[in-house]
Parts: C-alpha cells; structure tokens; sequence
C-alpha cells in the first residue's frame, strides 16, 4: 500500500511539473556563425542569410514549447510578423526552407541542436537547416556536420539606415539654398 502511495505520488508530482512548463516566446535575431549574416524574411515567403544588420526583416520570434533556457532538443517554431501584420512560421516545404501561415503544422516545428558556436535546427522529418554552397538561401542537408550553426541574439536592436541629410526649409528641391 505504501508503494502504491508513493507511486501515485510521483506520477503526480512529474506530471504536475510537465504541466507547469511554459510556453516561452522571445524576440531574436538568428546570426549564421560562419559568415556573420542575418537570417532573413524574404520575399516569397522564403528565408536567407544576406543581411549584414539586423533590421525588420531579421526580427524573429523563437517559441520555446517547455520555456526556459534553449536546450539540446528543444521544441521550438520560429514566427515572423510581417509589416502588414500577418504572421507566418517557419516551415520545411519540401527542399525549401520557408514560412505558412499555418502555425499548427508539424512541419513549423524543429528541434535545437547545441553546438559550440550557437545551435543548430533539425526538422520534424530529421534533416537539418544548412545553406547549400554557391547559395544564401536556406535549405536542408540530411548531415548534421552540413547544418549551419546560427547565433540567438536575444531582444535584438534594429539598426538604423544611415539617416538622410534634413532639407532646408527655404532650399529650393534641389537642397541648395538660394543665394
């Protein structure tokens, strides 16, 4: 009877735990290692790593399915809201790595690999996000030696464009003041 007391009493406890975990979501920028490139919305609701700063389309937000710290095989989906407010996950789509808005498919989640450098992402099928050569573009390898290894920046800044010289208000639309 004591065994079964005690029994009873860790299932609870474990599965009281379980349901505490929290879904955590945090606003990042994914920086691949190698090259020191953003991951990048792109048009065609595809992703690449062209961008040398962090600007809207690098914003990211990485949802955490048991919260906390990332770790090693991590359930997470990566959203990005798009300026006219749409949101869109990312997804494997067949041989390209892109975003739905279909935050409820499997395919939208990946797991965290840790690496040394940052960590890494494999999809729900066991391939991995790398960035074939010769291309910026995201896609998959089936080794995990291939994928790229990508730096969370956490609450990322966005940085600013380089700012336009202000116009006089008496200067002609040519921007030089008469004299």
């Amino acid at each position: 009877m004591k065994n079964t007391i005690h029994l009873i009493t860790t299932v609870t406890a474990i599965l009281t735990t379980s349901a505490m975990a929290q879904t955590s979501e945090k606003q990042v920028a994914l920086r691949w290692a190698a090259d020191m490139r953003y991951v990048t919305a792109f048009r065609g609701n595809k992703m690449n790593v062209t961008a040398s700063k962090i600007g809207p389309d690098q914003l990211l937000t990485l949802i955490d399915a048991n919260g906390g710290d990332l770790a090693d095989g991590d359930d997470v989906q990566i959203k990005y809201v798009r300026p006219d407010g749409n949101i869109t996950y990312c997804w494997e789509n067949g041989d390209a790595f892109a975003r739905t808005p279909k935050g409820t498919d499997p395919a939208t989640h990946f797991k965290i690999k840790k690496t040394e450098k940052g960590i890494s992402l494999q999809t729900a099928s066991g391939k991995f996000i790398a960035v074939p050569p010769g291309t910026k573009d995201l896609a998959y390898a089936d080794d995990a030696a291939k994928a790229v290894v990508l730096e969370v920046i956490e609450n990322p800044t966005v940085e600013s464009s380089e700012p336009k010289p202000a116009v006089s208000a008496t200067a002609p639309a040519g921007g030089k003041a008469a004299e």
